[in-house]
C-alpha cells in the first residue's frame, strides 16, 4: 500500500482558487463605477429635458451644464461631445441629442444623452466582440418633458 501525503495541496487550491478571487473582485468594483456612471448619464439627461423645458430652447448654457456633469463621472474613456437631433452610437464620442431647438408652451420635449464605454479587459472584450459585435457598452438615457415656458406680452 502506498502513504497518501496531502501536504500543500491546500497551497495549490488556494493557487487555482485566488485568480478567480481576484478577477471577481475587480469586476465587482469595475461594475459599481459602471452602475454609477449610468445614473449620472440618466440624471444628465433628465436635467437636460428639464432646463430646457424650463427655458423653452436649448442654449449652450444648458448644453455645457450637462457637459460639465458629464466629464465628473469615474470612467472617462471618451471627453469629445457631438450633438444631435436623435440618439446615434458613436464609440469617439459623447452624444447630447434632443429633438429640436426651441419649444413653445406644452410642447413634448425628448432629450438624452449616449455614453461609450469601453471594456477594460481583454478576455471581457473578446467575449463582447463575439457577442455583440463591439467592445464599447453604450450607456443610453433620455428624459421627457413639456414645455412650461410662458412669454408674458
Amino acid at each position: 500500500m502506498f502513504i497518501r501525503d496531502d501536504r500543500g495541496s491546500y497551497t495549490i487550491e488556494v493557487l487555482f482558487i485566488f485568480p478567480l478571487l481576484l478577477v471577481f473582485f475587480v469586476l465587482t468594483f469595475w461594475f459599481g463605477s459602471l452602475m454609477y456612471t449610468w445614473s449620472t448619464v440618466n440624471y444628465a439627461s433628465m436635467q437636460y429635458a428639464l432646463d430646457i423645458a424650463k427655458e423653452g430652447q436649448k442654449t449652450g448654457d444648458i448644453t455645457n451644464a450637462v457637459k460639465v456633469k458629464l466629464t465628473n463621472v469615474p470612467i472617462k474613456d471618451v471627453t469629445r461631445f457631438s450633438e444631435r437631433s436623435s440618439p446615434y452610437n458613436d464609440p469617439n464620442s459623447i452624444v447630447i441629442w434632443t429633438n429640436g431647438n426651441s419649444f413653445n408652451r406644452g410642447d413634448v420635449i425628448t432629450a438624452g444623452v449616449v455614453y461609450p464605454v469601453k471594456v477594460p479587459s481583454p478576455l471581457l472584450s473578446i467575449l463582447g466582440k463575439a457577442a455583440f459585435g463591439s467592445d464599447t457598452i453604450f450607456l443610453k438615457a433620455h428624459a421627457t418633458a413639456k414645455s412650461e415656458v410662458y412669454f408674458e406680452p
